[in-house]
């Protein structure tokens, strides 16, 4: 059997409009192009597809069990020529991403390279920057999308679920805790801070207050960014909780970690883009793609 997509089409276009003429205007063929593919099709098929009444062309049951296969197979195909529609637009598309800086030099390089070696074509840029910096870049359009951890976004910005990523202390190695397998929060009230991110201080302060934990009148050193945090705990300036995935750079600082408890820490993390706005098919399949690196955003 050796069925062509042309005559599955002719078939469709005539029994859509029981009518040869109409179906010849549709597909720009004469009629006897049409009837002859019509012909054809039903050889091949080994049944009679159609029966003349009234001048119109009506289905055979036949004809009628095959029309809803072959209207699928059509369907695929087109979906199919969509897809690949998508695959030659990305490939002449540059994709923005904002993403805070350490995770980009952490958990975002060997993400960024499977997407790459999958869609060498498409043109990739990277804003890296503060995680309270994330937002206002998605929010002004100079990245498509934004990975980071929760904020308030507004209704302009809509956000998809990442996943959860654990929170752990960092501090110097000769720290007090040095040798602690895991730290209480109850445990940090002596302990000097660094904060590096404003929103972060309000979600801790919110923490303490649910669970009654008060910090000791201690010294707080406020920076901008989380490798400058690291460097400042790394010299025993402090102590601070950061992703899991910082962890992976405190050899780099000489810095311990170890996961918090009572309570357990863990930070939200999602994707953000403009809402209403659609998303390029560079950005659409970059966002599925996101799902082969999440195990390692997660790891100690």
């Amino acid at each position: 059997m050796n069925i062509s997509l042309r005559q599955i089409r002719a078939f469709v276009c005539v029994a859509s409009h029981r009518s040869v003429t109409q179906a010849a205007r549709e597909m720009h063929l004469t009629q006897s192009a049409v009837s002859m593919l019509i012909q054809q099709f039903g050889e091949q098929a080994g049944v009679r597809l159609f029966e003349r009444s009234q001048g119109r062309m009506q289905l055979t049951p036949q004809g009628e069990e095959l029309l809803p296969q072959a209207r699928r197979v059509l369907a695929s195909l087109e979906q199919m020529e969509a897809s690949l529609h998508d695959m030659q637009r990305m490939h002449r598309e540059r994709l923005r991403i904002a993403v805070p800086q350490l995770l980009a030099c952490t958990w975002l390089p060997r993400v960024l390279d499977s997407f790459g070696q999958r869609y060498p074509e498409v043109a990739l840029t990277v804003v890296d920057g503060t995680a309270d910096e994330v937002l206002g870049v998605v929010r002004s359009g100079d990245a498509e999308l934004g990975i980071g951890p929760e904020r308030q976004a507004g209704p302009e910005i809509n956000r998809i679920f990442l996943t959860e990523v654990p929170m752990v202390l960092v501090f110097a190695q000769d720290h007090r805790f040095a040798q602690c397998r895991s730290v209480a929060w109850s445990d940090l009230g002596s302990e000097d801070w660094i904060a590096y991110s404003s929103e972060f201080n309000q979600y801790l302060e919110k923490l303490f207050e649910r669970n009654s934990l008060r910090f000791g009148e201690r010294t707080v050193t406020q920076v901008n960014h989380l490798t400058t945090a690291l460097a400042l705990a790394g010299n025993g300036m402090g102590v601070t909780a950061v992703p899991a995935y910082a962890a992976q750079l405190s050899g780099s600082f000489g810095l311990r970690h170890v996961p918090l408890h009572t309570p357990a820490l863990g930070r939200d993390f999602f994707i953000y883009h403009q809402k209403g706005a659609l998303l390029s098919p560079a950005a659409q399949v970059f966002c599925k793609s996101l799902s082969v690196g999440l195990q390692r955003l997660g790891e100690q």
